[in-house]
């Protein structure tokens, strides 16, 4: 199945006769490249990339029309249409004054810097279009970027989040996803290489833990965005708990010289 493709329309001003500057034209398209390999960062979980984008097809008809697909630099390691669905969706997201799930400041730095070039006197359309869903950005969204940016103040908690253990990243940081039992569908969670067999463990058991740590909350949110984890526990599976009948005679001499019945007449004597 073909990759998706993005499409991106850019209008000159109509000083220029809606043709656009070589310069404008040039930083924009850089600063939209390093929005999407900042999001394809945040995926592998380094500053290595999983996709490069070729650009398929261009029209120059007012607006300008480039389409771009992905082309994942290893088969078995491609976030192409992730990152443009992410992209896409983060920009109506931003214009209802939400944070995008998982964005940090890098990310919103190169937003807000597609907006800043986008909404020059030079130029007065820039838009993007994935599958059909359009977005225009527009002056307004540099504002909503600021405000979210001002309210990306972090409270560390100490803490613990319980789940299983999934996306394990080891491309120069180690990082993986917790998908809790309640609350948020996920949360990244970065580990010392201390934890490294724990956490292969609890991936390949399937198992439930508990990831104990320093857990970072953006001002105001309810949920935990990212876990530095220093303790991993990992949960039995119901079948390996012990039953009441694998406790019998497990400890022998718990009660002395007494019988049981003795012993139980005693514990019911004492005094608490």
């Amino acid at each position: 199945m073909a990759n998706k493709e993005l499409k991106i329309e850019l209008k000159g001003s109509f000083e220029d006769q809606e043709n656009l500057r070589f310069s404008d034209f040039l930083n924009e398209l850089r600063a939209i490249e390093a929005a999407l390999g900042e999001l394809d960062s945040q995926l592998v979980g380094s500053d290595k990339r999983s996709v490069y984008y070729r650009i398929i097809s261009v029209s120059h008809s007012s607006p300008t029309l480039l389409t771009l697909d992905t082309k994942p630099y290893d088969p078995e390691l491609d976030n192409g249409d992730i990152v443009l669905d992410r992209f896409i969706s983060s920009w109506d997201s931003i214009r209802r004054g939400h944070l995008p799930e998982d964005f940090n400041q890098p990310i919103l730095a190169k937003f807000k810097e597609i907006v800043a070039i986008g909404t020059t006197h030079h130029i007065e359309t820039v838009a993007f279009n994935v599958d059909g869903n359009r977005v225009e950005v527009t002056s307004d969204l540099e504002r909503e970027i600021e405000s979210l940016i001002g309210s990306e103040e972090e409270i560390v908690l100490r803490g613990n989040i319980t789940g299983k253990i999934e996306s394990l990243y080891l491309h120069r940081q180690r990082n993986f996803r917790i998908y809790p039992i309640a609350g948020p569908t996920s949360v990244l969670c970065h580990f010392p290489e201390a934890l490294l067999a724990d956490v292969i463990r609890a991936i390949q058991s399937k198992a439930k833990v508990s990831v104990i740590g320093d857990l970072k909350y953006k001002d105001g949110g309810k949920y935990p965005s990212e876990v530095i984890a220093t303790n991993i526990e990992i949960f039995k599976h119901d079948k390996d708990l012990p039953k009441l009948s694998d406790l019998h005679g497990i400890a022998p001499d718990a009660t002395g010289d007494l019988s049981s019945e003795e012993f139980i007449r005693k514990l019911r004597d004492e005094e608490w």
